[in-house]
C-alpha cells in the first residue's frame, strides 16, 4: 500500500466570510462607552473634593487657648477686712466691668474707727491693657520700654450694708474683650489677682467670673466655691503680705468627647477623599497597555494541523 497521504473530501465550500458575518459595534453602544469612560474620572474627582471639603469644615480648630494674664490688687487700710470680692463683667465686647467690694467684719457693727486713716485699693492692670477712662490724678499710666502698666487708685467708703456688714465698693472700666477669662467650648482658663495686703487677719478673696456655660466644666485647677450656668466664683486664702495670682482651667469633658468624634469622621472622610482622587486620576490617565499582535493563520499547529481545512495526514500501512 502506498504510503502517499490521501486527502479527504473537503464537502461543499462555504462562502468566505465577510462583513456581514461580523457585525461592527453599533455606535450607541461606542458613545455610551466613551461617555462612561469620560465621566467615571470626573464623578470620583467630584466626590473626592466634596468629602474634602465636609472634612476640612468638620475638623475642629484647637488652637492653644492663652492663658489671661492677672491684675494686681493692694488693699491699703488699718484696720481688718473679712472679704475681698473680685467681680468681673463683660457688659460689651469691648469693655469690661470691674466690681471691687472689700466688706468688714461682721462684728464691727460701727465701721470702722473713728480717726482712722482713710482705707483706699489700687488695682494694676496686666501689661498692655487701659482703663476706659483714665485721667490723673486717680489714674495713672506707667510706661516702661515698649509696654505700659495703667494704675487706678481710689478710696474705699464704707456704709452699712444688711447682712454683709459694712462694704465699701469701687467700679472700674477696662478697654479688654473677655477681660481675665478666655474659653473656646472646650477648655477655660481664669486668672485670680494677685493680692497685697498687710492689715493683718486672714481675709478671703472672691473672685467671680461671667462665662458661658461655667458649670459645664470640670475645674481641676481650684476648687470653685460658687459655680451656675453663667458664672464661676473661686474662694482664695490672703495668707501674706503678698499673695500671687494664679490662674484655674476647666474643661467641658462632654464637648471633648464631641470633637473627638468630629475629629475621627473627618479622618475616615479625608482617607474617603484621598482615594477617590487617586482613583479618578488613574482613571483619567491614558492606558499603557500594548495591542497584542495578530495571530498568523498561514501557520499550522502544533497538533498536527496541516494549514490546510479539511485536509488530514493519514499515515501509509
Amino acid at each position: 500500500m502506498s504510503d502517499a497521504p490521501v486527502a479527504e473530501s473537503p464537502g461543499p465550500e462555504r462562502p468566505a466570510a465577510g462583513p456581514q458575518d461580523h457585525p461592527a459595534p453599533a455606535s450607541g453602544a461606542r458613545k455610551r462607552r466613551r461617555r462612561i469612560a469620560v465621566l467615571r474620572p470626573i464623578v470620583l474627582g467630584a466626590i473626592g473634593l466634596v468629602m474634602l471639603l465636609i472634612s476640612f469644615f468638620l475638623y475642629p480648630r484647637t488652637n492653644e487657648l492663652p492663658s489671661p494674664a492677672f491684675a494686681r490688687l493692694a488693699v491699703s487700710t488699718a484696720f481688718q477686712v473679712a472679704f475681698i470680692e473680685y467681680t468681673v463683667f463683660q457688659p460689651s465686647p469691648s469693655v469690661a466691668e470691674v466690681k471691687i467690694s472689700v466688706v468688714l467684719p461682721t462684728i464691727d457693727t460701727q465701721g470702722p474707727p473713728a480717726g482712722a486713716p482713710v482705707p483706699s485699693l489700687a488695682l494694676a492692670l496686666p501689661f498692655g491693657t487701659n482703663f476706659r477712662d483714665c485721667h490723673l490724678p486717680a489714674c495713672e499710666v506707667h510706661r516702661k520700654g515698649g509696654t505700659s502698666v495703667s494704675v487706678w487708685l481710689a478710696p474705699l467708703n464704707f456704709r452699712p450694708e444688711p447682712g454683709s456688714g459694712w462694704t465699701a465698693v469701687a467700679y472700674f472700666f477696662v478697654k479688654a474683650s473677655n477681660f481675665g477669662v478666655t474659653s473656646d467650648g472646650v477648655n477655660a482658663s481664669a486668672a485670680i489677682p494677685e493680692i497685697l495686703y498687710g492689715a493683718g487677719g486672714q481675709p478671703k478673696l472672691l473672685t467671680l467670673y461671667h462665662l458661658r456655660s461655667a458649670s459645664s466644666y470640670d475645674w481641676s485647677g481650684s476648687q470653685t466655691a460658687l459655680v451656675t450656668s453663667a458664672t464661676a466664683q473661686w474662694q482664695t486664702d490672703v495668707v501674706s503680705d503678698d499673695t500671687p495670682g494664679q490662674a484655674t482651667v476647666g474643661v467641658d469633658h462632654a464637648a471633648q468627647q464631641h470633637d473627638d468624634i468630629k475629629i475621627f469622621i473627618a479622618g475616615a472622610l479625608l482617607g474617603i477623599a484621598g482615594g477617590a482622587i487617586i482613583a479618578a486620576v488613574q482613571e483619567a490617565l491614558p492606558s499603557r497597555d500594548l495591542p497584542r499582535p495578530p495571530r498568523d493563520l498561514s501557520r499550522p499547529r502544533e497538533q498536527g494541523w496541516s494549514g490546510v481545512p479539511g485536509l488530514t495526514l493519514v499515515p501509509g500501512g
